[in-house]
């Protein structure tokens, strides 16, 4: 006989088959931060986040400040003969709009960053400034090595892109739209690179000699004589000379003609200081004071 309803129960009274199991938990535990190093380097990041927000405005107007003064001495010191007032007054006029130009540049290209992936974008720039430091290393200037290194980087990072929305499935698979802008992407970029190629294994021209104007004709008589940069027949002997201990080279090492002393060419060789001249000579095993 039943003495009660399920509302009289008292939680006492519950049985195992009223309340659910609950099913183990088997949620990985993330390993976690030190803490000893993590709580320093948020504190010093918030203090030099909240000192930047606070001295912003005195450091641009500092910075500023010393663009506008450079200009206006260099302006001053030129001279141009207009007045040194003039010349003041021109050049702080170029140098405000200069430094507003280049500044409103910077501010762009940092949105442009922003939203780009970090990876990516540090993917792209550390290419090209390592690309400058190595040019650097073998005395070839930012400038060149800017033009040079960035256009294979760039047309290479283009095509990567549009291989990448190509290949992409999934629930992050790219849109109709996208996939065009790839297929544009891909086809300039291989056109591009193709025309590059096609430039560089042409002859090309010197436009030296093009502006040189031909001899007037003189009363030499021209010799009845075959050209003498053919090729002739009598075979051409070659010999090295050096001191015999190149350990890289062995036509100046081990097979050298004729041995000679080595040459101190430190007054000659003005780079060759420091880091660089020490990993030069680790590698060939000499220095500029004694080239073989």
């Amino acid at each position: 006989m039943d003495t009660g309803s399920d509302a009289d129960r008292t939680p006492s009274q519950e049985t195992k088959a009223d309340t659910p199991e609950k099913k183990p938990s088997f949620t990985k535990k993330r390993p976690e931060k030190p803490q000893w190093l993590a709580r320093p380097l948020k504190r010093i990041w918030r203090e030099v986040a909240l000192f930047s927000a606070l001295a912003w405005p005195g450091a641009a107007v500092g910075a500023a400040t010393a663009v506008v003064a450079l200009t206006v001495y260099v302006g001053v010191v030129i001279e141009t003969g207009l007045g040194r007032l003039t010349d003041a007054a021109i050049a702080t006029l170029l140098g405000a709009l200069g430094f507003g130009l280049i500044g409103l540049v910077v501010i762009l290209i940092a949105t442009i960053l922003r939203a780009w992936p970090r990876l990516f974008s540090g993917a792209l720039l550390g290419a090209i400034a390592f690309l400058i430091l190595l040019g650097g290393f073998f005395d070839f200037s930012p400038g060149f090595m800017l033009r040079f290194g960035s256009t294979p980087v760039l047309l290479l990072a283009a095509l990567g892109a549009a291989i990448a929305i190509a290949i992409r499935r999934g629930p992050r698979k790219a849109k109709t739209s996208h996939r065009i802008g790839a297929a544009v992407l891909m086809i300039a970029s291989i056109a591009v690179a193709v025309g590059l190629l096609v430039w560089l294994a042409a002859p090309g021209s010197d436009p030296y000699l093009e502006t040189q104007r031909p001899l007037a004709a003189s009363g030499v008589p021209q010799l009845n004589a075959p050209n003498p940069s053919e090729t002739g027949g009598y075979k051409v002997a070659t010999l090295f000379y050096g001191s015999g201990t190149d350990k890289r080279r062995p036509e100046y090492g081990e097979q050298v003609t004729l041995i000679t002393d080595p040459v101190y060419a430190s007054p000659f060789v003005k780079n060759l200081k420091g880091f660089k001249a020490k990993m030069r000579k680790l590698y060939w095993g000499f220095g500029a004071k004694e080239f073989p």
